[in-house]
């Protein structure tokens, strides 16, 4: 955009105002309204700005007129979600989270957005539900990684092909996944799902637990006032020598003062 840099939306009281900086004058202007919290920004080839990631709308901004504009809805309403531009001018918006009935779900969805046609057409399902994930342009492909189903991260990848078959299913076909419950597994990519675009490669395992004896807990219950506790194998098995070698001295201690008794 001629060199300035244009910040729009974010959390404040809600007003949506933009603004744009001048590197060269070090100096702010009024670049209009986009009421967005939780957007992505994705510069169009034609030097526009398109921003999408609350709810289903879209909005486009031309610093040529310095105005925004509405774009056309998306398929589905969501939040935090990956915004690529496509080798071939389009907008790649996938997963992120949206609310049904009160309750919070994360998005296995895909939909591509098409700037000349002012029109969105469904990209396939991922083969993981995931929100805040990064999504980078390769050379033919985009690479989706990490993000994450709160409160567990994930470690998965997959890739994006825009390239594989013409006809996609609809948005509101893709699974869609719920919240961790504490202490359980994240969910791992589904490697052997059957979709269209985006193709699912999955290219590492979704959980982070620590495998081997060390990390099997062993809870010790029963505590008044502390509840329950939770510690490593290998800990319990270094109280118990603690406990073992200080009866060891104390019995040593005992008998030591009964032979200096008899000797007295």
């Amino acid at each position: 955009m001629n060199g300035t840099v244009i910040i729009a939306g974010g959390a404040t009281f809600g007003d949506g105002r933009a603004e744009l900086y001048d590197p060269a004058t070090n100096r702010w202007s009024n670049a209009g309204t986009a009421a967005r919290n939780t957007e992505t920004m994705t510069r169009l080839a034609d030097g526009r700005v398109f921003i999408t990631g609350q709810g289903k709308e879209a909005h486009l901004y031309d610093p040529a007129t310095n105005h925004w504009s509405v774009a056309a809805p998306m398929l589905q309403d969501r939040v935090d979600p990956s915004a690529t531009l496509l080798g071939d001018r389009r907008v790649l918006v996938a997963g992120g989270s949206t609310t049904t009935g009160g309750q919070q779900l994360w998005l296995t969805s895909a939909e591509i957005y098409d700037p000349a046609l002012n029109r969105w057409s469904p990209a396939g399902c991922m083969a993981q539900a995931r929100w805040e994930q990064t999504a980078t342009l390769l050379s033919t492909k985009v690479l989706i990684a990490g993000g994450g189903i709160p409160p567990a991260a994930l470690s998965s990848a997959e890739l994006f092909d825009s390239g594989g078959a013409a006809a996609s299913p609809p948005v509101d076909s893709c699974p869609t996944g719920g919240p961790i419950q504490a202490g359980t597994e994240a969910p791992s990519a589904a490697a052997s799902a059957t979709v269209t675009t985006p193709s699912a490669v999955s290219t590492g395992a979704v959980t982070h637990a620590p495998v081997g004896p060390a990390a099997e807990p062993v809870r010790l219950t029963g505590i008044p006032g502390v509840g329950t506790l939770a510690i490593s194998r290998l800990a319990a098995v270094g109280i118990v020598a603690a406990a073992l070698v200080l009866l060891a001295l104390a019995a040593a201690l005992f008998l030591w003062a009964r032979s200096r008794r008899r000797g007295i």
